[in-house]
């Protein structure tokens, strides 16, 4: 994370300048991170632009400064517009990125803990999260693989929910970061597993 310097006195430390900066201006993700605030609301986003533009429209009318109306709506308009570009730029480069690493993969833990960061970031770049399929279409895509040929494992009901709603086989298993271990068989998985073991012939059978 960012923030903005400020003038500091002699006499307050780092850790003082820091904490004032941060009070006053907020923080905002560096270039390199991905921003974890949400963006609007499509439903709220379409109430609010089209009451700026209403009001801005009745504040502008008839006065000096109605000659900038179209610029200034343009310019509000260009707002989404970019972001919109700036996203679809990183998902494209973050894709890149994955596919070129898959190519490395040697079998070793760095390599392989790179490419999971980078699967990290498509997914934290996608707007819907899980039970929604939209990350896991994604990663059929960058695979090259149909859904439907697919198979999802998950140690929470939520994934296995993005595994159906996505049309893969879902595979609950019973270790993992399990909240409720006694609900697994609620999830309605196709399969259940006990063990890796259990996981990696059940992935050779399909």
């Amino acid at each position: 994370m960012t923030y903005h310097p400020s003038s500091r006195t002699p006499t307050s430390s780092q850790t003082a300048d820091a904490c004032e900066t941060l009070a006053l201006y907020g923080a905002t993700p560096a270039p390199d991170e991905i921003d974890p605030r949400p963006l609007p609301e499509q439903d709220q986003t379409s109430c609010a632009i089209a009451s700026m533009v209403e009001a801005t429209h009745m504040l502008l009318s008839d006065t000096q400064l109605e000659e900038d109306l179209e610029e200034m709506l343009w310019s509000l308009t260009n707002i989404f517009h970019r972001k919109l570009y700036l996203i679809e730029r990183r998902l494209d480069d973050n894709e890149a990125e994955q596919r070129q690493m898959m190519r490395e993969q040697d079998g070793s833990e760095v390599k392989s803990l790179e490419l999971e960061r980078r699967l990290i970031q498509g997914q934290q770049l996608v707007e819907h999260r899980k039970p929604h399929p939209e990350s896991l279409l994604l990663a059929c895509k960058q695979m090259g693989v149909e859904p439907a040929s697919g198979i999802y494992v998950g140690d929470h009901i939520r994934d296995i929910e993005a595994g159906r709603n996505a049309g893969m086989t879902t595979v609950a298993v019973r270790y993992g970061y399990l909240e409720h271990p006694e609900d697994i068989d609620l999830w309605e998985a196709d399969h259940t597993v006990e063990t890796v073991s259990d996981l990696v012939k059940l992935i050779q059978c399909c």
